[in-house]
C-alpha cells in the first residue's frame, strides 16, 4: 500500500476506471472573465464575444481575417516569402531547428499572414458598432484595416 493510499478516504477515486462523457470535446468553451460556459457555435456566431460579459476572446490570425474580410475575392498574398536564417544563430536549438517545429505545430510558414480583400459588409456582422460621423463601424475603418494587415511588410505593400 502507497502512502497516498493511505492519506486518501475510501470514497475518492483514484482516476482509475474513468467514465467516458458523451459530450464531444471542444463543444463548449469557459469564459475567462465571467466563468460562464459558452456554446461554442453560438460564440463563433457572435465574433467570439461573449455574450454575457462582453468579453473578447483570443483569436488566431486566420479568425480575425475571416471576421473582417469578405469571402469573396479575398486572397493571401506574399505566400512565398519564408523565413530565413542567414546569421546561422544557434541557441540551445539551431534557430532552423525551432522555424521547422513551430512551422510543424501551426501549421504556417511564417508568424505574418497578409491578405488581400474587401471588408465585410456591416450587415453581416452583428456585433460591430458604427461611428456617427462617418457612418463606418467604430471598432475597424478601412485603412485601419489595410495598415494593420500590411504593417509588417511595409516595403512589399502598394
Amino acid at each position: 500500500m502507497s502512502w497516498i493510499d493511505k492519506i486518501l478516504p475510501s470514497g475518492v477515486s483514484k482516476g482509475e476506471g474513468k467514465k467516458r462523457s458523451s459530450v464531444p470535446e471542444g463543444l463548449w468553451k469557459k469564459c475567462v472573465k465571467c466563468d460562464a460556459v459558452l456554446y461554442r457555435p453560438d460564440l463563433e456566431r457572435n465574433n467570439d464575444v461573449c455574450p454575457k460579459c462582453d468579453h473578447h476572446m483570443r483569436i488566431g490570425a486566420r479568425r480575425r481575417l475571416d471576421i473582417f474580410l469578405d469571402e469573396d475575392g479575398r486572397e493571401e498574398i506574399y505566400t512565398d516569402v519564408e523565413p530565413v536564417d542567414r546569421l546561422k544563430f544557434k541557441d540551445k536549438k539551431r534557430y532552423r531547428d525551432r522555424l521547422a517545429g513551430a512551422q510543424k505545430s501551426t501549421g504556417e510558414k511564417d508568424a505574418l499572414i497578409a491578405m488581400s480583400g474587401s471588408r465585410l459588409s456591416s450587415s453581416r456582422s452583428e456585433r460591430v458598432t458604427h461611428d456617427q460621423s462617418t457612418g463606418r463601424p467604430a471598432s475597424i475603418r478601412r485603412s485601419q484595416t489595410s495598415a494593420a494587415i500590411c504593417r509588417l511588410v511595409p516595403k512589399l505593400a502598394s
